[in-house]
């Protein structure tokens, strides 16, 4: 059986959303004096792409917030900055080398793979990522 992580795929605004809304923090503590709140809010509905900067005074204030607050969390900046496609591509490589080692391994799960992997390839438009990946699932 191959294990797949893509039901935790999101949007470098929805991680931040998300590490926001269940810690209960506002944006303006995201932000600090640095960014605006408007960026982090159009950041968190994906009107915009997060940039490194952003990305690293996000997650230090973040951080800095879990530390005054004593809660056991930690957020790397690689985790706010890693896309979709990034994901998407590091599952499609290990499925690939999974298939590879051992051709029978997802016989039974291939249909519920396939459309899976098919979703968020045209969730994202990430049509040449699917190409390849199918591709390498029939050679």
């Amino acid at each position: 059986m191959v294990i797949i992580h893509l039901l935790n795929i999101k949007t470098q605004g929805q991680k931040i959303r998300e590490i926001r809304k269940r810690n209960k923090i506002r944006q303006e503590y995201v932000t600090g004096n640095l960014v605006t709140r408007n960026l982090i809010s159009m950041i968190e509905n994906d009107k915009v792409n997060i940039s490194k900067n952003t990305a690293k005074i996000v997650t230090e204030n973040l951080n800095k917030y879990f530390k005054e607050n004593k809660i056991k969390d930690r957020i790397e900046i690689d985790y706010i900055l890693k896309t979709p496609k990034d994901h998407l591509e590091e599952e499609i490589n290990y499925i690939l080398q999974r298939v590879e080692e051992s051709p029978d391994l997802i016989e039974n799960d291939l249909e519920e793979l396939i459309i899976e992997f098919e979703y968020y390839f045209k969730r994202y438009e990430l049509y040449g990522l699917g190409y390849e990946f199918f591709r390498g699932l029939g050679e």
